[in-house]
């Protein structure tokens, strides 16, 4: 292994780091630059079926890389339509292709033994291709996005690099139901994922108790950078106005973001408070 002064270091965020400009693609970027300023090799690695490029600035040196195979197998369900207009030809079309996919879906999950036999199929396929990308580059040190991404690495796979994996939310939320529907397969491939790693960063001393049990390694407190401001830039918040604005800042994403806390909340405030505004700045919808 190299010495600490010079290590290759590979950050797999194994989705939505093209194109993405989300807490986790900040954070990824931002540890990666200051890795790369440090004097390391860098390496930030998906496996995205899309092109783009990343949405925060790196270093220049800091390679980026889309694993995505189109010829790494994959079984996916076909998503079925009801037809909603009016016009006859139209409907009768959307019956037989509605009729059509479930025959697929059905002999398809009578193929891999349903639901759960598919998603292992998928997942060990980009296991296998993720490990032969990493065999191939030999970092020193992988750092991890999510506990998704752990497990994307690691199912059915035996690595020998030492694993971090970098939480920017409770812990929990990444390998339960909480936020989300998750497959009771995912959730349990998830936390067994844990057991895989050699340590993992948390935002608060609190959150430890929401890590899994499978988790053996060591747990370090790294709360998010937060860009200081200057005092004289900052707002007066005595300073009497018209009328007052309430921001939300973050990704228009409801199951993980809950904006619809704040928009009832405020809702039932609103008619006591005319001059207050309530805005939701963020992508997606």
């Amino acid at each position: 292994m190299k010495s600490i002064e010079h290590m290759k270091i590979l950050f797999v965020q194994h989705l939505y780091f093209l194109n993405g400009s989300g807490g986790t693609e900040k954070i990824c970027s931002f540890l990666a630059n200051g890795f790369a300023n440090s004097g390391h090799e860098v390496i930030i690695a998906t496996n995205q079926h899309s092109d783009g490029k990343p949405m925060f600035a790196l270093e220049k040196n800091i390679i980026v890389t889309n694993i995505y195979d189109a010829t790494v197998p994959q079984q996916n369900l076909k998503t079925l339509y009801n037809y909603k207009g009016k016009n006859p030809v139209l409907w009768l079309i959307s019956k037989i292709k509605k009729k059509s996919s479930k025959l697929y879906n059905s002999l398809l999950r009578k193929k891999f033994g349903g639901d759960e036999g598919i998603y292992k199929y998928n997942l060990l396929h980009r296991s296998r291709q993720w490990k032969s990308y990493l065999d191939g580059l030999q970092p020193n040190l992988i750092i991890t996005m999510s506990i998704s991404s752990v497990l994307e690495i690691t199912y059915q796979n035996t690595i020998q690099i030492p694993i971090v994996n970098s939480v920017n939310g409770r812990p929990d939320y990444d390998y339960s139901d909480i936020l989300g529907y998750r497959s009771p397969i995912e959730m349990k491939l998830l936390e067994d994922s844990f057991k895989e790693l050699s340590a993992i960063q948390i935002m608060f001393d609190s959150y430890r108790e929401f890590l899994p049990k499978a988790f053996r390694g060591k747990c370090c407190i790294i709360s998010n950078p937060v860009p200081q401001t200057l005092e004289s830039e900052l707002v007066d918040h005595s300073k009497s106005k018209d009328t007052y604005c309430i921001i939300h800042v973050g990704r228009l994403d409801d199951d993980c973001k809950q904006q619809s806390v704040a928009i009832d909340i405020f809702s039932e405030l609103a008619c006591s408070y005319s001059n207050w505004n309530l805005e939701l700045w963020g992508l997606g919808g």
